[in-house]
């Protein structure tokens, strides 16, 4: 519950997180000829995977935007 209190989700150096559907997993996939193991990985305890509740071997497309960083793309499987 006191995780809860802070939604950090919302945090401004947060990027964005976005869980893909089974769908669109088969598709990123297929696109970039990896398989789960070669995507780098996010820990099931991560704070945003525990937050969404996310299971091991979703992937998850995280789209970071700031200044310093510019505007890029990365996926993450959760292991």
């Amino acid at each position: 519950i006191t995780e809860l209190l802070v939604n950090i989700t919302r945090h401004n150096l947060m990027p964005k997180h976005e869980i893909l559907t089974a769908e669109e997993k088969k598709e990123f996939m297929k696109k970039y000829s990896v398989v789960d193991r070669q995507i780098p990985r996010m820990l099931e305890t991560d704070a945003i995977a525990r937050y969404y509740g996310i299971e091991k071997g979703r992937v998850i497309k995280v789209t970071y935007d700031g200044e310093h960083t510019g505007h890029f793309v990365n996926y993450r499987c959760v292991m």
